[in-house]
């Protein structure tokens, strides 16, 4: 923006320079025809009247579009904020759900394993039982074989 107004204010200090330059032709009057009247007017007046009136005109519209777009930026600004809450809150109920899934799953899992556990330990234990059953008949049969009395427990 900076060159921009350099080179604006040097193009404006040289149509000033020009007009002052030439400001006795500009003030002198010629006929002028205005459609439906016919009068002597300084021709050059009325040129750059009609120079500045379009300046104006150009910069009131140029100063119009800057404020509806920054007022379109605003808005869109706006609703990107809005949408950009709504999605963290719906990221934040998937979360928040997806930690409820894996709580459950978690706790499940700690039940199956320690229902699995449980169910080892039976086993284990049965088998240990049926295994000290056999090593008892074993130690019968030895005794009995050998001819020893069974010990009194």
């Amino acid at each position: 923006m900076g060159i921009t107004l350099i080179v604006l204010v040097l193009l404006a200090l040289l149509f000033i320079a020009f007009v002052l330059a030439n400001w006795s032709a500009i003030v002198t009057p010629v006929p002028v025809s205005l459609l439906l009247l016919n009068t002597e007017l300084p021709l050059g007046l009325v040129l750059l009247g009609c120079l500045v009136v379009a300046a104006v005109v150009f910069a009131v519209y140029a100063i119009s579009l800057k404020t509806r777009l920054l007022v379109d930026m605003r808005r869109m600004d706006k609703e990107l904020r809005e949408q950009r809450l709504i999605a963290d809150q719906a990221e934040a109920s998937r979360i928040a759900s997806l930690e409820a899934v894996v709580k459950t799953e978690t706790a499940a899992l700690g039940e199956r394993i320690a229902a699995l556990g449980r169910s080892l330990d039976e086993e284990e234990g049965s088998r240990f039982n049926g295994l000290y059953a056999h090593l008892g008949e074993i130690d019968d049969k030895l005794d009995r074989a050998l001819g020893r009395a069974a010990p009194l427990a």
